[in-house]
């Protein structure tokens, strides 16, 4: 009887990690509808040509470990964390139980697919409700960027239930760059209890979230951002009338970033900004102005 006893304790104690999740990650079902990314070399494409879906499709076993098929993605959730596979090895991609000041070290996809692992600190937690579900938005920042600006990563954001705004294991929006390049960013996410459209989306107004176009981008009004002058030689401005800019980012034809101002809880809609130690030449300058992202060519003289 005592072995009895004990085996039914032993088989609670190992189901604890998955009960302690407030939400399951990735329910089967789940969609997360993603836009297409944005080539502005040759032109400047329609914001909204096209999407892909990536759908919670079931679950594998793989090296005697359960993994939930999510698009291409293989994740694992331990508790209130989840893990990606790549290259036969687990990452930290979200981490919903941490607390504001909390300090983890995440393992993200960066430029040209590269792992990285990135030290970063919870700045702030808020709430939003979402179906009348409170789902946790977790801000974070990269303790490395702190030390040294020109670190390839500095925030991540991700939301309880739906993660990232990014596809999953990529998530950070502002790492090294393909000029004149913004990549997928999602536009909503769906299962039996949840429907999220991004404020980034919601900002088109379109009926759903399945709209694809071949049109030209005048049919869809961009945001009136200016920046001047250009070509400069010690300092630009710019200016945003409609949304307050939350963060600037020059990056050099490498696709290097060389400058870069964030300031999320404290937007303005016109900023000057010095650039008198960058040599003459080509720059990218990428704006965060509300729902919208936006790359303007700069050149210094």
């Amino acid at each position: 009887m005592a072995n009895r006893y004990l085996t039914f304790i032993f088989a609670c104690f190992l189901w604890i990690p998955t009960l302690t999740a407030q939400y399951e990650f990735a329910p089967i079902g789940a969609t997360w509808v993603y836009n297409v990314p944005v080539n502005f070399i040759g032109g400047t494409p329609h914001p909204l040509k096209d999407y892909f879906i990536h759908e919670s499709a079931g679950d594998t076993l793989v090296d005697s470990l359960n993994y939930r098929k999510v698009g291409p993605n293989l994740l694992h959730q331990t508790g209130q964390k989840v893990f990606f596979r790549h290259n036969d090895s687990l990452r930290l991609v979200y981490d919903f139980g941490l607390n504001e000041g909390d300090t983890a070290v995440f393992n993200l996809l960066g430029f040209n697919a590269q792992i990285i692992d990135v030290e970063l600190v919870v700045m702030n937690i808020d709430t939003i409700l979402v179906d009348n579900q409170p789902l946790k938005s977790f801000y974070l920042e990269s303790v490395d960027y702190w030390i040294d600006p020109s670190a390839e990563f500095y925030a991540y954001e991700y939301i309880e239930k739906i993660g990232s705004s990014r596809t999953h294991g990529k998530g950070l929006m502002y790492g090294a760059v393909v000029p004149e390049f913004i990549p997928e960013w999602l536009r909503c996410y769906h299962d039996s209890k949840t429907n999220y459209q991004s404020p980034k989306y919601l900002f088109y107004n379109k009926p759903d979230c399945y709209y694809r176009t071949s049109s030209a981008a005048g049919e869809v009004s961009l945001l009136e951002i200016s920046v001047s002058p250009n070509p400069f030689v010690d300092h630009f401005t710019v200016l945003s009338p409609e949304y307050p800019v939350e963060s600037v980012a020059l990056y050099n034809t490498l696709g290097q970033r060389v400058w870069h101002l964030n300031m999320p809880k404290n937007p303005q809609q016109d900023i000057t900004i010095t650039a008198s130690h960058l040599a003459p030449g080509l720059y990218y300058c990428w704006l965060q102005s509300g729902p919208q992202t936006r790359v303007v060519k700069l050149v210094k003289e």
